[in-house]
């Protein structure tokens, strides 16, 4: 079972990764992208990090509910570890989905905290003219904004 989990992950990453890029600038491609643009805005608003930290998140908690019906048993192990170690690696076992999931809330969290505005991501491929011009603004004053940050850290200013 952890096999099919990590090989869907594995598979995801590789889609949305490699071939989606590339599937974008096929022309034959493109009404698939239209149909499916609603999906990606409303689970993870296009953003590729929150698409990470949420598939971890959800990996967890299927980990987490795998672990609760004994699906996945660390039993087989046991032999190989010693006795006085048995119940911390027990303990360690049940606490992975757990900390999967914690992470992917941070990554989340952080996500929303720093970097781009989803807001700036989460937009439509046929956005409006303004709505497009307004994005390429806001990025043209970020780019100033981390040169201007270099400069001063150059000049010591900073």
């Amino acid at each position: 079972m952890i096999i099919l989990i990590f090989t869907v992950v594995v598979l995801a990453i590789l889609v949305y990764v490699l071939i989606r890029p590339w599937l974008k600038k096929q022309t034959w491609a493109q009404s698939f992208f239209a149909w499916i643009e609603p999906i990606e805005l409303a689970l993870f608003q296009k953003s590729e990090t929150l698409l990470w930290a949420r598939l971890k998140i959800f990996t967890g908690l299927l980990l987490t509910a795998l672990t609760q019906t004994q699906t996945l048993d660390i039993t087989p192990l046991m032999p190989f570890v010693k006795a006085e170690y048995q119940d911390l690696v027990r303990f360690a076992w049940n606490c992975i989905p757990l900390a999967l999931t914690v992470i992917g809330w941070i990554d989340e969290r952080l996500r929303k905290d720093t970097g781009k505005p989803t807001a700036l991501v989460a937009v439509p491929d046929d956005a409006p003219p303004a709505v497009k011009n307004a994005i390429a603004a806001a990025d043209a004053a970020k780019e100033q904004a981390v040169l201007a940050v270099q400069q001063a850290k150059a000049d010591g200013s900073m």
